[in-house]
């Protein structure tokens, strides 16, 4: 048997053991500092706090994977969470311990090459990203009222996109995107935009779940949740709707060599955020598509994926990124000036109506003066406020989604005939609106023009609760309080108030008008306890001039 192949085994298995035991002589850590932004914040890495409160501070990492850094800067600041401390570079040591790797024809690189000791950190790893502020609120802004998040079908499971890291984040992610997308000539972001929108406003799911928990720390850290409120006010609250659009799930390993040992992990959510008042109507739309933080992935001996530290809970990877997302919202200019209050209640020309000439004197005629309020997302009730079609209704019966025009709006009568509304004017501040209809009532209610209401009046509320198979319904109780909401007045009522009574009318037996329905409190162990407009003021906050 011939001794030359015996040799080069030998030759080898000595190249490959060499190289194996030059590595291995390497350290297993490594020293680096790293410098955050000047105002000492708590830095802990993969979850483990290396100081409490330092500008800078020397680490000991372990040589070849991917660090999860984390910075806090107390409660008036957004955390960021895991900036990578990355070591994609070779040692010089390594590179001098492969000479003797000609002798094996690389054989023993492939030893060396699954080493983490061959990597190294950069000796020195600073944070420039300054910490954001939480914004906080003034007696100048508005609340916010954070709504359900809705899902777009193709957003309810995430889109996993993989890819290499290349030592810029994000390149390796666009790369990623484009690689994902098979490229047409249109940039990553654009084809994702286009595809999202598309798609979301063809394939709307019905899936939602509660606001975002983060969001609402930050929202109430920042004095914007308005806990203590009794009514909804017109004037000083902004709701938002979020839906999530797509949900992208990046996996970047940082080498081809460590594909199954360090990934980074990402997520971008494009959010389209509806921004609406008290009525539901839409007053802008932004949309925002924006990433997590970059965590650290790994895997267990038996393949198993698990997560380290803040990755524990894959949600507060889709939290970073809203809160992100929120955050581009928060400083655009048209989101600033939706939240300043506007304490001037809007004032419109005034309009002139013939007095009644026959006015309401009975629940007879209470009953005939009444009309059921419809649209299509339900009815509410209104009454006659004049013989020739002016009808007085709450604002919200008839609000839709354009803040600029109502809903189409259908009355019914107290005999059942159907006729088409014209939306005159309202006051949203109020809740108030006045509508008109071509008919001739047989009496109409007369507005009073001073307060009329006392307390421990007995009175009635007549509307149209729930169903309108329920049409001119009496509901019978007492006034209770007189209250203010905000720039008007209400009173309180002990009686059962249902939806379809808003806009309704509150006399007592002889016909005098009292105020209009607008509501009712909700909650645990409440119940009987419904609010009125005063009737009193329904002129002057719609401007109407009786003659």
């Amino acid at each position: 048997m011939s001794l030359k192949p015996i040799k080069i085994l030998i030759t080898i298995a000595i190249g490959i053991l060499t190289q194996s035991c030059a590595t291995i002589t390497m350290s297993k850590r490594q020293n680096v500092d790293i410098v955050t932004h000047e105002m000492s914040p708590k830095i802990s890495i993969n979850d483990y706090v290396v100081s409490n409160s330092s500008d800078s501070v020397r680490v000991s990492l372990f040589r070849g994977g991917v660090q999860s850094l984390s910075l806090d800067y107390g409660k008036d600041y957004l955390p960021i969470h895991s900036d990578i401390v990355t070591s994609g570079n070779r040692s010089g040591i390594f590179y001098i311990t492969q000479i003797p790797n000609i002798l094996t024809f690389g054989a023993g690189w492939v030893v060396d090459s699954w080493s983490n000791r061959g990597y190294r950190y950069k000796a020195k790893f600073r944070l420039d990203q300054h910490p954001i502020h939480i914004p906080v609120r003034d007696s100048s802004l508005k609340f916010i009222q954070l709504e359900r998040m809705r899902y777009a079908d193709s957003a309810i499971l995430p889109i996993e996109v993989n890819g290499f890291y290349h030592h810029d984040l994000d390149y390796a992610m666009d790369r990623a995107q484009r690689k994902h997308n098979r490229g047409n000539g249109e940039s990553a972001s654009e084809k994702f935009l286009k595809e999202s929108l598309l798609e979301v406003r063809s394939k709307k799911s019905k899936l939602s779940s509660p606001p975002n928990e983060e969001l609402l720390k930050i929202l109430r850290n920042g004095g914007f949740v308005d806990s203590s409120a009794v009514f909804k006010d017109y004037s000083n609250t902004l709701y938002v709707e979020t839906t999530l659009l797509r949900n992208q799930k990046f996996e970047l390993a940082l080498s081809k060599r460590n594909s199954l040992q360090d990934d980074y992990v990402n997520k971008r959510l494009m959010i389209e955020w509806k921004i609406k008042n008290i009525y539901g109507e839409i007053l802008d739309t932004i949309i925002t598509s924006s990433y997590s933080s970059s965590l650290r992935k790994n895997y267990s001996y038996d393949g198993k994926e698990k997560f380290n530290g803040f990755t524990k809970d894959r949600n507060r990877m889709d939290s970073d990124a809203i809160v992100k997302g929120y955050m581009a919202v928060y400083e655009s200019e048209s989101f600033q000036d939706l939240l300043k209050i506007n304490d001037t209640p809007t004032q419109t020309s005034p309009t002139t109506i013939a007095l009644p000439l026959r006015a309401v004197q009975n629940g007879a005629d209470a009953m005939r003066a009444t009309v059921i309020v419809r649209t299509k997302k339900g009815h509410g009730s209104g009454f006659s406020v004049s013989e020739d079609g002016y009808i007085i209704t709450n604002y919200h019966v008839i609000s839709g989604t354009n803040p600029q025009k109502p809903m189409d709006i259908m009355i019914i009568d107290n005999s059942g005939a159907t006729w088409p509304a014209r939306f005159i004017k309202a006051s949203k501040d109020h809740d108030l609106a006045l509508l008109k209809i071509d008919k001739v009532f047989e009496s109409s209610f007369v507005l009073p023009v001073g307060p009329n209401a006392k307390l421990m009046d007995n009175v009635v509320a007549i509307g149209t609760p729930m169903s309108e198979s329920l049409s001119q319904s009496f509901s019978s109780g007492t006034v209770s309080g007189f209250r203010s909401a905000g720039i008007y007045e209400l009173l309180q009522l002990s009686m059962a108030v249902n939806s379809g009574n808003s806009g309704g009318p509150l006399l007592t037996e002889d016909g005098s008008l009292k105020g209009v329905v607008t509501g009712k409190l909700v909650g645990n162990n409440v119940e009987g306890i419904g609010f009125a407009i005063p009737a009193y003021r329904i002129a002057e906050y719609l401007g109407l001039i009786f003659k």
